[in-house]
């Protein structure tokens, strides 16, 4: 009999656009990839010890190679996904350049070296007269 796999939970999630409006939605969290891809691993070694029994079953390496094709495919898509963020993790959105400037120099000016050359560096190092 096959078991029914267990409904991932629901979730309220906050979808943020690159102007940073967000939006809250209800949505069904997905099973991770790597759960699946550890689940495939799993099957691999269970199929690699039936087919060290009984390695002329043409239905246990048909199957060891349909698992083998859906790890490396799910593998694939992982790490094509992982790509994907990274590059968009690394580009501005279009036309936020010169907003990003002024946030740049904002940010040198607030955090500029405010010290006068000679300054003391704390009122108590002033010499005594």
């Amino acid at each position: 009999m096959t078991q029914l796999a267990e409904r991932p939970p629901f979730r309220f999630c906050l979808f943020l656009s690159s102007s940073g409006e967000g939006r809250m939605r209800y949505a069904r969290e997905p099973e991770p990839p790597t759960a699946r891809i550890d689940a495939l691993y799993d099957r691999l070694a269970v199929l690699r010890d039936e087919l060290e029994r009984t390695p002329q079953d043409p239905g246990l390496k048909a199957e060891f190679t349909a698992v083998f094709d859906r790890l490396r495919t799910l593998q694939e898509n992982e790490a094509r996904q992982i790509r994907q963020r990274l590059e968009k993790s690394l580009f501005a959105p279009l036309g936020s350049g010169d907003r990003l400037l002024a946030q740049t120099r904002d940010l040198l000016k607030k955090h500029a070296d405010p010290a006068t050359p000679n300054a003391p560096a704390v009122e108590t190092d002033t010499p005594e007269a």
